[in-house]
This record gives structure tokens, sequence and C-alpha cells, in this order.
């Protein structure tokens, strides 16, 4: 009798010890997930303070007089940032473990070789590609300031593309989506030059106004822009928790940068074609200061922000990062303000906050 009473205390021991073990591990897990999340959050809420420079960054050197076009601005800094992925290789290296690095999982040389993140780098690079493209080419027409708020719908399309793929959408989202494009419109009539008087037509496009019209041209621009960038976001979502974060920024980079290789060489042979000089448009890269902004512009929006947009999205899901994303032209407008001396009327301030607060909006709801 007595015997079986100790049998059972020792197995009641056992027990507890296990529970305890097992408890005592599940708030490590916990604690370690809390940790892993907030750090993730604030590699998120960098992204947006390094965006932020890049509409500053290409109107300077737009307004330089000898301007590199739109192809030869984009392949510079795409090449430009394969070398600081490059660089930052033997960080990854050196901080690699036998299961995991600090940028993500850990990769052998053969999956160097033939991983599959290649497949996933070629489509990211491609909607890469396309976004940053348009968004260049409409930094030659558009102010940052505006260029900034106008994106900041890609918050609301990431979850109304996510539809497509079979994601309920709810009814604030779409609110959110009507009230963007509201802000979008207002935005593009009411930030033009000239549109403070209170008249109807000194707001719209007039017959010959080049300027007026170009703007409406770049706002498009940057709208389709905001498009693929939005489908990027929800496929990095996807594709980034299989991989390290480094080695698919690297790809998708040079994905990228094939892109734009073949972007410039048929801007090259067009202009050839019809007569001009097609080297004319590479000698702003003569220039020192147009060099060094495009260095930093590869550098601090473009490397260093898509390496914390990868490291991030890991943890975080693409609606929830979108909400951080938001602040985007709000450190793109102080960036604007203070060095170049862009501003904009305050219809189109106010068409600026009906945006973010859209984006805001459906960002919160859906996360």
């Amino acid at each position: 009798m007595s015997d079986e009473v100790i049998v059972e205390s020792e197995q009641g021991g056992v027990v507890g010890e296990a529970d305890r073990d097992r408890e005592s591990k599940q708030e490590a897990g916990e604690e370690n997930w809390f940790s892993t999340c907030q750090k993730a959050r604030l590699y998120l809420l960098l992204v947006p303070f390094l965006w932020g420079t890049y509409g500053p960054a290409l109107r300077f050197i737009y307004s330089q007089p000898l301007a590199p076009s739109a192809s030869i601005i984009t392949l510079s800094r795409k090449v430009a940032s394969v070398g600081f992925f490059l660089l930052l290789q033997p960080l990854e290296k050196s901080a690699k473990s036998n299961d995991e690095n600090y940028y993500g999982a850990a990769t052998s040389v053969n999956e160097a070789i033939s991983g599959s993140s290649w497949s996933a780098a070629a489509e990211l690079g491609f909607w890469t590609f396309l976004g940053t493209a348009l968004q260049t080419s409409a930094l030659g027409s558009t102010t940052a300031i505006r260029a900034g708020f106008i994106l900041q719908i890609i918050t609301v399309l990431v979850p109304l593309i996510s539809a497509v793929s079979g994601s309920h959408v709810s009814k604030t989202t779409w609110g959110s989506a009507i009230l963007a494009l509201t802000g979008v419109v207002l935005m593009s009539v009411f930030g033009n030059e000239g549109a403070t008087s209170g008249s109807i037509s000194s707001l719209l496009c007039s017959e010959g106004s080049v300027g007026c019209q170009s703007a409406l041209i770049g706002d498009l621009q940057v709208l389709a822009a905001a498009f693929f960038f939005a489908i990027n976001t929800i496929r990095l979502g996807v594709h980034a928790k299989k991989t390290s974060a480094l080695e698919l920024s690297t790809r998708v980079m040079v994905v990228s940068t094939a892109f734009s290789f073949v972007w410039a060489g048929y801007d090259y042979v067009t202009v050839t074609l019809e007569g001009r000089d097609g080297g004319l448009a590479w000698q702003g890269l003569a220039s020192p200061e147009v060099v060094s902004v495009t260095i930093f512009a590869a550098l601090v929006p473009g490397t260093l922000a898509h390496l914390a947009q990868a490291v991030g999205q890991k943890t975080i899901p693409p609606s929830e990062a979108q909400v951080y994303y938001s602040l985007q032209p709000v450190w793109g407008a102080l960036f604007s303000a203070i060095l170049l001396h862009e501003s904009m009327t305050p219809l189109a301030w106010g068409a600026g906050c009906v945006i973010v607060f859209a984006a805001l909006l459906a960002g919160s709801q859906d996360s």
C-alpha cells in the first residue's frame, strides 16, 4: 500500500516537472515571438522613413542641367543596389548558424545556385521593376509630395487585390477604396499650379497647359506604380517566409536590374533610330552631384529599405505592414519641404490627408 503511494507520488512529481518544463518552454516561445514581432515592426517603421527620401532625391536629379533619363536613373540605381547587396553577403555568412541566420532561413551552396527563391525573385523582380520604373518616370513631371501621397492608395489596393484570390473584403475596405480614390482625384485637380482661385475652370487643365497635363500624366503613372507595388507587397508576404531576406532581396534586385538593362537599351535604340545621339542622356552621370544622389537613392530608399521590408514581412502580414508604410508621405513631405522647398495648395494638403486616412482605415481594418 505504501509502495503504491510512493510510486504514484513519484509519477506525479515527474508529470509535474514535465508540465512545468512544457509551460516554461511555451512562455519562452511566447516571449521570443513577442520580441520577434516587435523587432519586425521596428523594421517596418523604418521603411517609410527610408522611402521618404526617394522622391526628393530623384527630383533633385531631374533638376540638374543634364539630367539622365528615367531608364538610366533606374538602371544606375539598380546596379548600385546590387553592389550594396553583394557587400552585405558576408554579414549573412558570419551570422549564419546550423538552423537559421539573422536574416532568415539558412541556405546551402546548392540552394544558392538552384534554390526555389530564384522563381520568387523573378516574380518579385518583375513587379518591383514595373513599380520603380513608373514612379521614376512620374517624378519627372509631378512633385515628390504629390507622388508620396498618391502612392498611399497601395494600402487600399492590397486588400482589394487579395480579394481576387478569395479573401473577404469588408464594407470598410470598400469605403476606404472610394475615399482614397476621391483623395487622388482631388489631389490631381487641386494640386495643380494656379489652383488657388475660387473658379472651377482654374482648377482644371486648360487647353495647351502643358505643365498641368504633364502633372496629370505623372499622377496616373504614380497610380499605376501603386498597383504594381501593391502586388509586390502581397507576393512578398508569401515568399519572404520561405527564404533568407538578404538572399531574396539580392536576387530580386538582380532580376529587376536585368529588366532595367532592357529598358535602357530600348530607349537607346529608339533615340538612335530617331536620328538623335543615344549617348546624350548618359552625360548627366558625369556630374558628381548626380552620381552621389544616385548612390544615395540606391542605398537608403533602395537597398536598406528593401532589406528592412523583407525582414519585417517575414513576421508581419501585408495588411498590417501597409499601415506602417502609410507614414511614407509624411516623411516625404518633410524632406521635400526642407530640401527642395516644395509645397502644395491647402486643398491639395487636405486631399493628401484624405488619402492617408483611407490608408490607415483600410490597414487597421484588415490587420
